[in-house]
Parts: structure tokens; sequence; C-alpha cells
């Protein structure tokens, strides 16, 4: 998705809200050194045992 989508949010002040399932550290270290992780927020979703997160990217 950054890849990608990198041109779309402002670049100071920009951020991408990203809504994941399992968050592994290798997944986070793949990241294009351009991004930075700004929150990971861990959501409880009714009805549902599965992990899940909203990551908060912004621009370096």
């Amino acid at each position: 998705m950054l890849s990608w989508c990198q041109h779309l949010p402002k670049k100071n002040g920009g951020q991408f809200y990203a809504l994941k399932g399992i968050l592994s550290a290798n997944e986070i270290l793949t990241f294009s050194s351009n991004f930075k992780i700004n929150k990971i927020i861990s959501l409880d979703v009714p009805e549902l045992d599965e992990q899940r997160y909203l990551v908060i990217l912004g621009f370096n």
C-alpha cells in the first residue's frame, strides 16, 4: 500500500491509517524508510476473537 499510495497524503502532516490483523515485527521492518509509525492502537472488535490494530503512519 505504501509504495503505490505514497503520493496521496500531504508531505507535511499527511498520514496513512491502516487496519491490520496480525502485526509482525518483520512486516514493520519492510516499511520504506520514507515512513515512520506514529501510533499503533489495539482494537477490540465486538464478536471477533482475533487481533486487530489501527496503524497510523506518517512521513519521515
